[in-house]
């Protein structure tokens, strides 16, 4: 990868390159943007172009990239060139799984941006002050180090305040890149001594034609409907097409949505343990194999709270397509567009009204998921709902 080939985020990229051929760097950057769209990968990006042994002295700022094969990229891109951390929040019970898989085998490795995303995580006092202690040790190879805080906002309030007290005061030949999809959640204080960038979802004919060219054996039509429910979530659109497992997941559910008018109000139980369980195998899909299975065994519960919230966004945007074809039948605006002859023959099913408050509950449970709730109730009660909106003819 290099900035050539990030997909989208021309703006932010063009603003990085300058810094790097003015040689005017700040000590800290904010990447403020929805979640998925590519902030961590331009960071990254951002401290290859930085040390890059091998690429040309650019003659214009455009020309700033890195070569994306010498030992310092690779080095980089593995998170482990000295002049280079990842910070990524964790859960303190998959970081003991992770630790205890790593003595168990020694050649065991997990990039940090491989790491899985898993609600609930955490960046410790202690995470900080170890990357302020590497921080203000000499440059021991390349040209800058560059430290990323992935989900910055996910600092507990003794790490937020240690690490304002670095950015008062910064290191020398440092850049700390803070990123973040909820930027009022961090202190104002640290919002205003970094530079914000700020990404915006990707164009969805860009993602389309680029997603279309690394994935040409799928079906157009569901790179399409992938891409469009993405929200502009390249990342997010990447990794679900990346898996046929994942993707036939994504078709279950949308399948079960449209039995939904067959089903009768006591399925409402059978429909809740569906949904747990295509959440778990969702989770599976997504990521290494053993690696997966090790992690749910140790912390179910916010595993799968987590694939929920993905799971509902499938059932929000199958919801939102019901209401548009409800109230003003315009099939080029549907997003889930492999589906819709199904999605056709149900509007008589549904009316606007129906469809509205479906999206309600829908997004009340996404926000419900950040709690703690039985997740078997919870899954229960909300497919219920779901259930009897259907008009009984």
């Amino acid at each position: 990868m290099s900035f050539a080939k990030v997909v989208g985020h021309g703006e932010p990229i063009k603003l990085l390159k300058r810094a790097i051929f003015e040689q005017r760097l700040p000590n800290a950057y904010l990447f403020a943007g929805p979640p998925n769209i590519g902030k961590t990968l331009v960071a990254v990006e951002l401290a290859k172009a930085i040390n890059c042994e091998q690429s040309d002295k650019p003659t214009i700022a455009d020309e700033v990239d890195c070569c994306d094969d010498c030992e310092v990229c690779h080095h980089v891109d593995n998170g482990s060139h000295p002049n280079f951390r990842l910070i990524w929040p964790f859960v303190p019970k998959l970081d003991k799984t992770l630790k205890k898989l790593q003595e168990e085998d020694p050649e065991f490795q997990v990039v940090p941006q491989d790491l899985p995303d898993v609600m609930g995580g955490i960046i410790p006092i202690d995470q900080i002050r170890g990357l302020i202690s590497s921080a203000y040790a000499k440059v021991t190879g390349g040209k800058r180090k560059v430290y990323v805080l992935t989900s910055a906002e996910a600092m507990e309030d003794p790490a937020a305040n240690c690490f304002l007290r670095t950015l008062e005061e910064p290191p020398k030949d440092t850049t700390f890149i803070l990123t973040t999809a909820n930027m009022p959640a961090l202190l104002p204080t640290i919002v205003s001594r970094c530079q914000l960038i700020r990404f915006h979802p990707v164009p969805r004919e860009k993602a389309f034609i680029a997603l279309s060219d690394e994935f040409s054996e799928i079906d157009p039509a569901t790179i399409d409907a992938v891409v469009a429910s993405s929200a502009g979530r390249y990342g997010w659109a990447y990794r679900l097409l990346q898996s046929e497992a994942a993707l036939a997941q994504r078709s279950a559910v949308l399948d079960f949505m449209v039995s939904l008018p067959n089903r009768q109000l006591f399925e409402g139980m059978r429909a809740g343990e569906f949904l747990i369980e295509a959440a778990e195998q969702w989770w599976l899909a997504s990521h290494e194999p053993e690696l997966a299975a090790r992690l749910l065994k140790v912390n179910r519960d916010n595993i799968l709270r987590t694939q929920m919230n993905e799971l509902a966004d499938v059932m929000l945007s199958w919801w939102r397509d019901l209401a548009l074809l409800v109230t003003c039948a315009q099939d080029e605006k549907v997003i889930n567009t492999d589906y819709l002859p199904q999605l056709n023959e149900l509007v008589h099913n549904y009316d606007s009204r129906s469809c509205r408050r479906a999206c309600r509950w829908i997004q009340e449970a996404k926000s419900h998921l950040r709690g703690n709730p039985n997740l078997r109730l919870f899954a229960e009660a909300l497919m219920m709902k779901l259930i009897s909106l259907a008009h009984r003819r």
